[in-house]
């Protein structure tokens, strides 16, 4: 039910007229609702109880302060103190805006008499002493907006009993019914929180990996599975007689014309390399240094981006056609050369190239083979780099050894981070750590 709160509006009157209505129409604009001495009848003989029980029924008290002491009662003692007072005698939150002393103000907005200088100073000093929430203006906009900051976090952190329309209000059935369900609520949390101090037993979860560096193969340029563009120093020498500058022209100028098709294979090679010679397999290990046993126990890693993760289960095949048509120009030139010799020998060793080398012992196809692996109990998600283990139980003072190998395939050299949590049954909160890898 949506509350509207109450705010006492306290100050003297005449020196902060226009203050005052700015403050008014802020909390007006916040759908809440002021209220001040100015809704008073100051003729009336009951004035002072009567302002004692609006402040009473407001949820709120916010004092603007100036440079006069403003009206007093029969006693000499100022109304704007004596509310001040009631207010916090009472309990009722107070916000104080405090008119900053460098500001010049005219003569009728500020005590020009020792008695006056003497009970404004001395009420200022109370209220920066009292008042945690004091705050300074210099101008009414200024004030307003402090007034509206101040308001909105108290609505949040200090909420009040405010007011609701009696439509929305609740039954006296359903307060009582929502005071009972409030005490059971507060029975059953003293109990868990007696049990829950009453027994230190419980699992302690650490994952850790054995290996902390791994060692890659370099990826170079002159793999054979590699388009780019290249000039007659490129070829071996023994072949270049072989070969003309305008069959160079001619391979260099389609790789331009095909240059998305051409990026698009490098790519799919630079990832068929790293999945055929930087496959690494890892060894996780999980202990439980707890004093009670772990069941139904979930781990979640997430790799880095320049990390992609996989795991022995099916076989799969990247095929990368090459978009050129031109034959590679060292490729013209051996096989002319080899024509030319008519050495069968040579021929037999002549091997066919696909890309910007001799392919000297890969396979162009770059088939990726992952062995089965019939345990389901990691699921990976390679789109978003997240490897999930779920494992049955772990006893307290044991640790287990993942069998399942889980293959990184980085991209990338460099030290990197591996976040995980960890959760299992007996444990509310999850359990977070991380893994640092380096990859050489």
């Amino acid at each position: 039910m949506e509350k509207k709160y109450q705010i006492f509006i306290s100050s003297t009157y005449t020196d902060l007229v226009d203050e005052r209505m700015e403050v008014i129409n802020t909390i007006l604009s916040m759908y809440q609702i002021p209220i001040g001495m100015e809704y008073f009848n100051a003729a009336d003989s009951d004035q002072w109880e009567i302002i004692k029980n609006t402040i009473d029924f407001s949820d709120y008290y916010l004092l603007i302060l100036g440079q006069r002491y403003g009206s007093v009662d029969s006693n000499g003692f100022g109304f704007t103190e004596k509310e001040y007072d009631y207010a916090l005698s009472q309990g009722i939150p107070i916000y104080s805006f405090v008119l900053d002393e460098t500001v010049p103000r005219k003569n009728d907005q500020r005590e020009s008499e020792a008695d006056g200088i003497l009970k404004i100073k001395n009420f200022r000093e109370k209220v920066l002493k009292n008042s945690k929430m004091a705050d300074f203006w210099k101008e009414k906009n200024e004030l307003a907006k402090k007034v509206s900051l101040s308001l909105t976090k108290a609505f949040k952190d200090k909420p009040r009993i405010g007011w609701i329309r009696s439509n929305n209000a609740a039954s006296i059935q359903v307060l009582e019914e929502i005071s009972k369900l409030s005490t059971e609520n507060r029975q059953l949390r003293d109990q868990l929180e007696f049990y829950t101090k009453g027994s230190d037993r419980r699992p302690i979860l650490n994952l850790s990996l054995d290996q902390k560096e791994i060692q890659i193969t370099p990826f170079k340029s002159d793999y054979p599975d590699y388009i780019k563009k290249i000039g007659l120093e490129d070829i071996p020498e023994e072949f270049r007689e072989f070969v003309t500058e305008e069959e160079i022209r001619e391979y260099n100028n389609e790789i331009e014309e095909k240059t998305n098709e051409v990026k698009e294979y490098n790519v799919t090679s630079f990832q068929n390399f790293q999945n055929t010679y930087n496959r690494k397999p890892i060894s996780l290990k999980i202990k439980n240094t707890g004093t009670l046993k772990a069941t139904s126990i979930t781990i979640t890693m997430k790799f880095p981006d320049d990390i992609d993760v996989s795991k022995e289960e099916k076989f799969e095949e990247i095929k990368n056609r090459n978009p050129l048509k031109i034959l590679h120009p060292e490729n013209i030139a051996r096989k002319r050369s080899y024509e030319m010799k008519k050495d069968s020998q040579k021929m037999l060793d002549f091997i066919h190239f696909g890309g910007t080398g001799i392919n000297r012992s890969f396979d162009l196809t770059n088939r990726i083979a992952l062995l089965s692996n019939n345990n389901n109990n990691i699921r990976i998600d390679k789109s978003k780099h997240i490897v999930t283990i779920n494992i049955e139980s772990l006893l307290h003072k044991l640790e287990m050894n993942l069998t399942n190998k889980i293959y990184l395939i980085p991209y990338k050299k460099g030290k990197f981070v591996i976040k995980y949590s960890i959760i299992c049954e007996e444990i509310s909160d999850l359990t977070d750590g991380e893994i640092e890898i380096e990859i050489l």
